[in-house]
Formats: C-alpha cells, sequence, structure tokens
C-alpha cells in the first residue's frame, strides 16, 4: 500500500515540476491513481483491524493481551 502510494505522490510531484506533455502525463496518471490508493487502503485498512471484531472486540484483548 505504502509503494502505490508513494508511487501516486511521485506523479503529483513530476506534474507539478515538469512542464509540457510530460506534466499531463505525470497529471493524468496522479489522477488515475489517487482514487485507487484511497480505496485500496482504506479497504485493507478496515479488513486488518475486523479480526479485533471477530475475536470480540475490546473484552477479548483486553483479557488475552492481544496486540
Amino acid at each position: 500500500m505504502r509503494a502505490l502510494a508513494y508511487l501516486a505522490a511521485a506523479a503529483i510531484d513530476a506534474g507539478r515540476a515538469t512542464t509540457g506533455e510530460s506534466a499531463v502525463r505525470a497529471q493524468r496518471r496522479a489522477d488515475l491513481l489517487i482514487p485507487v490508493v484511497k480505496a485500496w487502503c482504506t479497504d485493507l485498512g478496515s479488513k486488518s483491524f475486523d479480526r479485533d471484531q471477530v475475536h470480540g472486540g475490546m473484552g477479548y484483548i483486553e483479557d488475552t493481551a492481544a496486540q
């Protein structure tokens, strides 16, 4: 996830730092990647915390010292 976010950030920077056709291509790449990065990171982030709810949430964590 982090690598994809860095790729999107690099495309944003390239779109601002360059001129001409390369700036347009970089901005188009950024425009495509931003919604993908946001959706994918949100989806995987939510899934990574679902395991706590499967085990009972806060009570499970307090009782078992799960991290």
